[in-house]
């Protein structure tokens, strides 16, 4: 009976695996993953390159002429 019982509360106190469908949209200079839908996942790396393009006009840095291997990984979710 008491092993059953450790053996029920084991299994309410044990995590359980969240599955969410992740969505890729790539650019010049990121790589940006949510799960949210394409195109709002697309507009956010738009609005990322913008940014990164402002920022640059801004402190007249050069444009970035690495490659691929380089770009900057984000993670976009709802909440933590």
């Amino acid at each position: 009976m008491i092993r059953r019982i450790l053996l029920g509360a084991a299994a309410l106190l044990a995590p359980s695996a969240a599955h969410a469908e992740w969505v890729e949209a790539s650019s010049s200079h990121f790589v940006v993953y949510s799960d949210d839908k394409p195109e709002d996942v697309k507009a956010y790396a738009t609005r990322l390159e913008r940014f990164d393009a402002a920022t640059r006009a801004l402190r007249r840095a050069p444009k970035s002429q690495r490659g691929n291997a380089s770009r900057v990984t984000v993670f976009a979710v709802d909440s933590m």
